[in-house]
């Protein structure tokens, strides 16, 4: 499709092969309807519309194949058309933005951000998968799922908040501990509602413990609300052979974080010092702070809190108990206040 505008008011148009749509605008509209059933792909190179000018009953656009645009910096319409994407139908913005009719409601195929914008007045989500890495306009999930990135770790950017429901699955995948290089994020410009969606998240076994991923950043100074389903605040959860904890205040502050755990904290070193002092080091969870018992025989009933020690970014953390030289000998316990 190239120069000129295209009228195709009242045509039925099956596409099984490729369409480049390289200039003008495509414009449908009139009684019959314009119908465009698309299983193949439909690539529009440009800042280009299709409109349903002529009225009429409403055009339709199915698709079944691939709609993408390809090329442009600025916004592509598929402007007044009745959009529906279905079976493996994926809508694909690989540069630029492509704006989709007003008050379009995702219920199957892919959204996919290659690198481009999606958006649209009103557009919402109730099925289907958005994927791929890019910029979606819509914040309202009430279904489907959201993974980050395709054949690897991504970043999804939400321009206006994001709600998740709970028939919302968020699917998030971790191969390091690089953000967006080599694990999933998802960047969110407003306030961030979770309501029991449903996370899955995967994880290479080499993340060290102590390890932090901000899986959700928010640029918003309110606070995140809500958790997932099952994952509240400071939960312990499993991913392959691994322990993970969930935090919906890390980073700022109102940031979710997911970071390596082992349920437990592990002794990592011991000095006594020429003042009689003993100083000890542990390995266990980033940020959280650990209660220091002692007790001068074991077994006991009675341990004595002597003190408090916070972990830094990677886990670790060290005490000093001065007063160790009174005792011919002491036993020692930490545990972890997330």
């Amino acid at each position: 499709l190239t120069s000129a505008n295209k009228n195709v008011y009242s045509l039925v148009i099956d596409n099984q092969g490729t369409v480049n749509h390289v200039a003008g605008s495509l414009i449908g509209g009139s009684t019959p309807a314009t119908i465009i059933t698309n299983s193949g792909l439909w690539d529009i190179q440009g800042d280009l519309t299709l409109s349903d000018y002529y009225g009429g009953p409403g055009s339709e656009f199915h698709n079944l194949g691939t709609l993408r645009k390809s090329a442009g910096t600025g916004v592509a319409y598929v402007d007044s058309f009745d959009l529906f994407n279905t079976g493996a139908g994926i809508i694909q913005a690989n540069t630029g933005t492509l704006r989709l009719p007003s008050g379009y409601i995702n219920t199957g195929g892919i959204l996919r951000l290659a690198g481009g914008k999606i958006d649209g007045t009103s557009l919402g989500f109730a099925g289907g998968v958005l994927d791929g890495t890019g910029t979606f306009g819509g914040n309202t999930f009430v279904g489907g799922t959201i993974s980050p990135g395709v054949s690897g770790p991504g970043q999804i950017t939400f321009v206006s908040g994001l709600n998740l429901g709970t028939a919302v699955t968020v699917a998030l995948d971790a191969l390091s501990t690089t953000p967006v290089a080599g694990y999933d994020q998802l960047s969110v410009l407003g306030p961030i509602s979770i309501t029991n969606a449903v996370l899955q998240f995967s994880a290479n076994n080499s993340i060290p413990i102590g390890s932090k991923l901000l899986v959700i950043t928010n640029d918003s100074t309110d606070a995140i609300t809500g958790n997932f389903s099952g994952k509240p605040q400071d939960s312990l959860f499993s991913a392959g052979q691994q322990l993970y904890r969930v935090r919906y205040n890390d980073g700022s502050g109102n940031d979710m974080a997911i970071v390596r755990d082992d349920g437990g904290v592990r002794l990592t070193g011991i000095k006594i010092n020429l003042d009689g002092h003993f100083e000890f080091n542990g390995l266990g969870t980033n940020g959280v702070t650990y209660s220091i018992y002692a007790a001068p025989v074991v077994p006991t009933n009675k341990w004595d809190l002597i003190g408090t020690s916070k972990a830094d970014v990677a886990g670790h953390f060290s005490f000093t108990d001065t007063n160790a030289w009174k005792y011919p000998m002491r036993y020692y316990q930490s545990l972890g206040n997330p």
